[in-house]
């Protein structure tokens, strides 16, 4: 049964039982009951109203439900554009910096164990230089004007995430930091061709730089091909640069060290020490 039929039937009992009655006798001993009725106009307004108060009260919960549900799903897709940020903060940068120093060292003629190495030293050092980077940018953002645009609100996110965004952006700064010279370590190790080593390491280098600028792009609200274009045309430039480079230096080193070694007095070699004698002892 309807909810509205079943208050209406209730309230009809109430008044029915709260009705005056009165009896009449006719000359046949009958009794007559007359039921005197109120006027039910009011009764739909009231039922009425409480179903709209019911109503409303059940719009409001599952208005609040939604809201609720709303700011959760808001929270969740802020955090993973913070990540993202984070990841392409300490992992863009450092992909060209590290394929740099590996192209330079095996243009300088480095053994491989020399470039792992190097690579190893490289990210160890900048470890300290993304740290202070990150300190930087936290302490400096908050000092800014409120008509401006927070700088480290633009990078990274909200301020109260800071310790997520630094572990992210360290370990992906050391990912795509050892992605080059482990690569060029561990490649072709039978044939330990340079040539094919380097050209492992670009390929894979150039990949993770179209895809943080990919990332680097979708969070900053840039324009997708010019953002990959710069930062992949900056890898390669960077990377063919700091091989010519190596291979210049080493040149270089080389002649400098052959005109040094052309300018050391010849070696006097020692008399024979028996031919020595027998004079000494002839002379006596």
């Amino acid at each position: 049964m309807p909810a509205n039929t079943l208050g209406r039937n209730i309230f009809i009992i109430i008044l029915t039982c709260e009705a005056v009655l009165t009896r009449q006798y006719d000359p046949g001993n009958d009794v007559i009951v007359t039921i005197e009725k109120e006027p039910l106009s009011h009764v739909g307004s009231e039922i009425v109203c409480i179903d709209s108060v019911e109503t409303t009260s059940l719009l409001n919960s599952a208005n609040q439900t939604n809201m609720g549900e709303q700011r959760v799903a808001g929270v969740r897709e802020s955090l993973q554009w913070e990540i993202l940020k984070s990841i392409v903060y300490g992992g863009l940068i450092e992909s060209i910096t590290s394929l740099g120093v590996v192209s330079s060292s095996a243009g300088a003629g480095a053994a491989t164990s020399n470039i792992i190495a190097i690579g190893l030293a490289n990210l160890i050092g900048g470890l300290f230089i993304i740290g202070h980077n990150l300190m930087d940018l936290k302490n400096l953002g908050s000092n800014e004007v409120n008509e401006q645009e927070d700088r480290y609100q633009k990078t990274l996110g909200r301020r109260d995430n800071f310790s997520l965004h630094a572990t992210v952006s360290v370990l992906s700064f050391l990912i795509f930091g050892l992605l080059p010279p482990v690569i060029y370590g561990f490649s072709f190790r039978k044939s330990d061709d340079r040539d094919l080593k380097l050209a492992a390491v670009g390929g894979a280098s150039l990949i993770c730089i179209i895809l943080l600028a990919i990332g680097k792009a979708h969070v900053q609200s840039k324009p997708y091909f010019s953002t990959v274009f710069y930062f992949f045309s900056t890898g390669v430039i960077a990377s063919g640069a700091s091989y010519i480079a190596g291979d210049l230096i080493s040149k270089l080193l080389q002649k400098i060290s052959g005109f040094e070694s052309s300018l050391s007095f010849p070696d006097l070699k020692p008399t024979e020490p028996a031919a020595w004698a027998i004079y000494r002892s002839v002379e006596i």
